[in-house]
């Protein structure tokens, strides 16, 4: 196999049988392999000084008047030059930082970037440039709610809990004058919203009358489930709204003049945390 530059860093090798050359490439070939595996240079922005030593590395400043960008070996009394290809890799010792080629500029891998402008605006990173984060924005309410940006506004962000309570209730068969059908003492603040809105009734049977259950509050009524003749669902009515503290009790009643016909009620009550 004739002789030929091997992929890579540029050693040379397979030398025809016989050939006397090969010591003085074999030689380069080490001088390669001892400068660029786990290349180290003095510098890469300081000119080459006039007195060097022998095994000095440098790499000649961007924008020298020769060999910009190349690896300086210095062997033997002389400087020996190598031209980077694209992705070689170098540590510097006096910027203290590993660096790169790019195939036109060596660059700094653990910064790599420019330095964001310093004008007080927040920057990222977006499409190879620097970018201003939430330019324009307004700040978020101070109300000592947690806020987060959503459709180009400002959002509460849910905090993962409940946000609503429902109490469910169910009385079998016909329902008997005045008849308590429901208690609860009320272990968390709730508010049911005026016109109940959120809350349903109905029953099994239907009723022959207009039958209408109370809701109280601590005893005093509050909003009604009132059935039209011959219908199944109820219609639900509250003034205003209604706030339940804790230990309050909310409770449902069947009407004095219970109907004739009306059976296995269900209500749901849903309130606001």
């Amino acid at each position: 196999m004739a002789q030929r530059t091997l992929p890579g860093i540029g050693l040379t090798g397979f030398w025809d049988l016989g050939y006397d050359g090969w010591n003085t490439e074999n030689d380069a070939n080490l001088r390669l392999l001892s400068a660029l595996v786990q290349a180290r240079a003095i510098s890469r922005t300081t000119a080459l000084p006039g007195s060097p030593t022998d095994g000095d590395i440098y790499i000649v400043p961007d924008g020298a008047g020769s060999h910009p960008n190349e690896i300086a070996i210095r062997d033997n009394g002389a400087w020996v030059y190598v031209v980077p290809e694209e992705g070689f890799t170098a540590y510097v010792e006096d910027d203290n930082e590993n660096v790169q080629f790019d195939g036109t500029d060596w660059i700094g891998l653990a910064a790599g970037l420019s330095d964001a402008p310093s004008d007080g605006s927040t920057y990222g990173r977006k499409d190879g440039a620097w970018e201003v984060v939430a330019a324009g924005l307004s700040d978020a309410p101070s109300d000592g709610t947690l806020y987060g940006r959503k459709d180009g506004d400002w959002e509460a962000v849910p905090d993962g809990g409940p946000t609503s309570i429902e109490l469910s209730l169910f009385a079998a068969g016909e329902l008997t004058a005045t008849e308590l059908i429901f208690r609860h003492e009320a272990t968390q603040a709730f508010t049911i919203p005026a016109g109940m809105t959120g809350s349903r009734g109905s029953s099994a049977v239907a009723a022959t009358g207009t039958p209408a259950l109370s809701i109280k509050k601590n005893g005093a009524s509050v909003g009604t489930a009132t059935w039209s003749a011959a219908g199944t669902t109820a219609t639900l009515a509250m003034a205003s709204s209604t706030a339940f503290a804790i230990g309050d009790i909310l409770s449902v009643t069947a009407p004095a003049s219970p109907d004739a016909t009306l059976a296995d009620v269900s209500l749901s009550i849903v309130g606001d945390l």
